[in-house]
């Protein structure tokens, strides 16, 4: 691990736990919930916002997990109407990730 770059690793963090979660959450939450909102109810519209959610990372075997993740953001969303607090929980889940892909070696700088 000591021979990867550093400076790699800090650009694929920044795009997965920056870049990523602002891109998502503008259209997932931002945009695709608060319009689901207005013709679903709430529970509906997370659970579809979910789904979407999950199925464009295109994982198969994520498909589960990130639905639950979509829900839950979704339902901060709902609760606390602020989009960038679920973009932050976002950032923080990406980073907790990251670090721990970094920690079994499968990121490569």
């Amino acid at each position: 691990m000591e021979s990867q770059d550093n400076g790699a690793k800090f650009l694929l963090w920044l795009t997965v736990a920056v870049a990523a979660p602002i891109a998502e959450e503008l259209l997932f939450r931002g945009f695709w919930l608060r319009s689901l909102l207005g013709v679903l109810p709430t529970w509906g519209a997370i659970a579809l916002s979910a789904v979407g959610f999950a199925v464009v990372h295109l994982n198969v075997a994520d498909l589960i997990p990130l639905t639950v993740l979509g829900a839950v953001l979704g339902f901060v969303m709902v609760r606390s109407r602020r989009l960038p607090a679920v973009m932050l929980l976002h950032a923080l889940w990406n980073t907790g990730s990251f670090v721990a892909l970094l920690a079994l070696g499968r990121v490569d700088g």
